[in-house]
């Protein structure tokens, strides 16, 4: 199962598609998390890309997309982000 992720933002511009992968939960009527982990070599690990309040859509080849706000926390470390 494959899928991608790209991230707009709130106005519904696409900003970038990531090529990293993404667990994520689904909830039956309620809330539910996406977590990604993002190089701080990466071109795309910019504060524009990753803002809070942009859009992260990540389209599945057999599941349903799913969407959501990248919101806080979001976790630096010494080779990575915690989206």
């Amino acid at each position: 199962m494959s899928s991608q992720a790209t991230i707009f933002s709130p106005m519904g511009i696409a900003l970038a598609d990531l090529d990293v992968p993404v667990f994520r939960a689904w909830k039956l009527n309620g809330y539910a998390e996406a977590q990604f982990n993002i190089a701080i070599t990466d071109n795309k690990c910019r504060e524009d890309i990753l803002h809070f309040g942009n859009i992260l859509y990540v389209k599945h080849d057999k599941l349903p997309a799913w969407i959501g706000f990248i919101d806080p926390p979001r976790r630096w470390h010494n080779t990575y982000v915690e989206v």
